[in-house]
């Protein structure tokens, strides 16, 4: 049980860690494999623990959960942008370098919410902190409210090797599914932030009871001590995160319009 103090002792430094790249899915796995080892530290039996993996385990249509995905040529139109826009953002292998401290910009570029999408897979497979996830659907639309929506998509294959036989229970890759309220600049107040609030996350195909079930465990898992940072908007973290330093990389503030995200020189 000594790990399960360390663990309790250590939760606030872990999760504020976590947020900042995505070993947080490393550190879920562990605490997965801790409460397995000792499974009242969450008041789950062992039978009630395997039902939770076996709920993660379900079958996934990817095709239905993300109908308009994300493609190569969505690659090839932000690289053209790019370009046009002098936005250095590219190493010498035409990949997004998302390690920049300073991204030169020469003018203003407006991006859909694909190219957005496309430039942060990039990225990701380029970073070893970020390589395990890949958005499948990047929407951004204007009602009362600018919304995002995001389908990720996690692979647990690499880490499950790395751990070996006590991940088996775990699923190969896990989708997650965000549909939040999104805030940039204002009319006066120019911003490099983006802000995604009032989220709803649905985990792979889970039906709203399972997916109830899963959230909640998971929440109590990763939260801080003042329960105001969860594994539900762990999502909207990751996405604003690195959305917020490439437009502090290079110097712009963020404004969305219909289905676009625009890097506006300062």
């Amino acid at each position: 049980m000594g790990k399960v103090k360390d663990f309790r002792k250590k939760h606030g430094c872990l999760y504020a860690f976590l947020i900042g790249c995505v070993v947080f899915i490393v550190g879920i796995i562990v605490l997965i494999i801790l409460v397995k080892n000792a499974i009242n530290l969450f008041g789950l039996s062992m039978k009630e623990f395997q039902e939770y993996m076996n709920l993660l385990n379900q079958e996934v249509n990817e095709s239905t959960l993300a109908s308009d995905p994300i493609t190569n040529q969505d690659f090839i139109s932000f690289k053209t942008k790019a370009d046009e826009a002098g936005f250095k953002i590219l190493d010498d292998k035409n990949d997004v370098n998302l390690a920049l401290v300073t991204i030169p910009i020469e003018s203003n570029i407006t991006l859909s919410g694909y190219e957005v999408g496309a430039m942060l897979n990039s990225g990701f497979a380029n970073n070893s902190d970020y390589n395990s996830l890949k958005i499948l659907q990047f929407t951004i639309t204007q009602g009362t409210y600018f919304k995002i929506k995001t389908v990720l998509k996690i692979d647990f294959t690499k880490i499950k090797q790395a751990i070996g036989s006590v991940a088996n229970d775990l699923p190969n890759s896990i989708y997650l599914t965000c549909e939040s309220v999104a805030t940039a600049s204002t009319t006066g107040n120019p911003s490099n932030r983006l802000i995604l609030t009032d989220s709803v996350l649905r985990v792979n195909q889970l039906n709203d009871e399972e997916n109830a079930k899963i959230i909640k465990l998971l929440n109590e898992m990763t939260s801080d001590k003042k329960d105001t940072l969860k594994f539900e908007n762990l999502s909207d973290k990751i996405i604003s995160e690195v959305i917020t330093k490439i437009a502090q990389a290079s110097n712009c503030y963020l404004t969305l319009g219909g289905g676009t995200l625009t890097l506006n020189k300062f």
